[in-house]
């Protein structure tokens, strides 16, 4: 299968799972970047909560769900 300047965009109704989306996605980024700051975290997240149309998710949201997910603490 060949895909030619194609664009693919799902869209999850429950805001719950959107949310954990977002703090899955930050916790990887996070993971491939240890020189992320708290002040770019919270940009990105705010950004992404607009995306994803969901309460705003902030970095304190972020270290709790690190901390029940089993992550190691955040850097920042």
């Amino acid at each position: 299968m060949t895909f030619h300047s194609h664009i693919l965009q799902l869209w999850c109704d429950d805001p719950r799972l959107r949310r954990e989306a977002i703090l899955e996605r930050m916790l990887t980024r996070v993971a491939a970047s240890r020189k992320l700051g708290a002040d770019e975290a919270a940009d990105f997240l705010t950004r992404l909560s607009v995306q994803l149309d969901t309460v705003p998710v902030t970095v304190d949201d972020l270290r709790r769900y690190a901390h029940h997910s089993g992550e190691t603490p955040l850097p920042f």
